[in-house]
């Protein structure tokens, strides 16, 4: 049967900012949860070389906690230099399978890092300005360890990731 259950998204924020002519910063905690997230997990097990598979329905909630810091910085006319951190823990909870496979354990979850969501990420941004028309920049970016699965057993290193670019407009109708 389809769940029905209302879902609720609450978030809450608190933070600080300073502005002047040079520099921009914000910095804030937030709340954040969603309860009611559907899925459904198909469980598979072996026995003799006989494979079973059967589908289980999920119910489950997930909930964060995390600090972020924006700074823009313009120390000299023409540069900019964006720098964003951010810390969260995103974690499972009421994630619970009884499993159906006889000397199998459970599959508890509650209290893991969500899979696929590093907990730290982090962004250096440099541009400059050549002429008003024409901006160079570069984009370096962090995700941290990231968990592969449920059990935070499996997990991907932190990493960077870098590009960069050049904007030219060309005139008001046309940007490359």
């Amino acid at each position: 049967l389809p769940n029905t259950d209302k879902i609720s998204v609450p978030l809450g924020r608190a933070g600080i900012y300073y502005n002047n002519e040079w520099l921009s910063l914000t910095s804030l905690f937030s709340y954040i949860s969603k309860t009611n997230n559907n899925s459904t997990l198909n469980l598979q097990h072996s026995v003799n070389g006989v494979n079973e598979i059967l589908a289980a329905p999920l119910n489950y909630d997930i909930k964060t906690l995390g600090w972020t810091t924006d700074v823009v910085a313009r120390p000299f006319k023409g540069f900019d230099l964006h720098f964003l951190f951010t810390y969260q823990k995103p974690t499972y909870n009421n994630y619970f399978i009884k499993s159906p496979f006889e000397g199998v354990p459970d599959l508890n979850a509650n209290g893991n890092i969500v899979k696929e969501i590093p907990q730290v990420l982090a962004e250096i941004d440099p541009s400059y300005n050549i002429t008003p028309d024409l901006r160079v920049w570069l984009s370096f970016r962090y995700f941290g360890k990231t968990y592969a699965n449920l059990t935070n057993a499996l997990y991907f290193n932190g990493r960077w990731e870098t590009f960069g670019g050049m904007n030219w407009k060309v005139n008001k109708h046309l940007s490359l």
